[in-house]
């Protein structure tokens, strides 16, 4: 029985060593400058006529230290309303979060909180659910809720 723990701790220790690397490697996929051609409805010309704008949605994901990152992403709505929103995330549970707090509220509050899903596809942007990063950080008529980018649409 003496014998047997150590090389259970050893066991263990290596099993978590190997989880927090796999986690790392996992991410590493998603680092990058995501560019997402889109369009928005937006008025043109003398008569203000309703017509279909280019736009270009952006994400970037970069490393500044082993579970820190740090995040920045400009999402189009209606009429170039937009969402534009930038800060440090930590990586937690296969995802990024960022955590915003505001000056201009009591004490320096947490003013919302933006979570960055992985999946096998890409990066899902999450909003919290009172919806205070919209408010915050988008135009009246953009959201990010629920907006997706894709692996595919990473440069390289």
């Amino acid at each position: 029985m003496i014998l047997i723990q150590p090389f259970v701790g050893l066991l263990l220790a290596s099993l978590a060593s190997a989880v927090v690397a796999a986690n790392e490697t996992e991410i590493e996929k998603y680092l990058g400058d995501y560019r997402q051609k889109s369009f928005t409805s937006c008025f043109v010309g003398e008569n203000n006529e309703m017509s279909r704008c280019d736009v270009e949605n952006l994400l970037a994901i970069e490393r500044k230290s082993a579970d820190s990152f740090h995040v920045s992403f400009i999402v189009y709505g209606a009429n170039f309303h937009m969402c534009e929103m930038s800060g440090d995330a930590i990586a937690k549970a296969g995802k990024l979060e960022h955590r915003y707090f505001s000056e201009n509220l009591s004490g320096g509050k947490l003013a919302c909180v933006l979570t960055l899903e992985l999946d096998e596809a890409g990066v899902i942007l999450k909003a919290d659910s009172n919806m205070s990063c919209k408010s915050w950080f988008c135009g009246q008529r953009a959201g990010f809720d629920g907006h997706r980018f894709y692996l595919r649409e990473m440069e390289k």
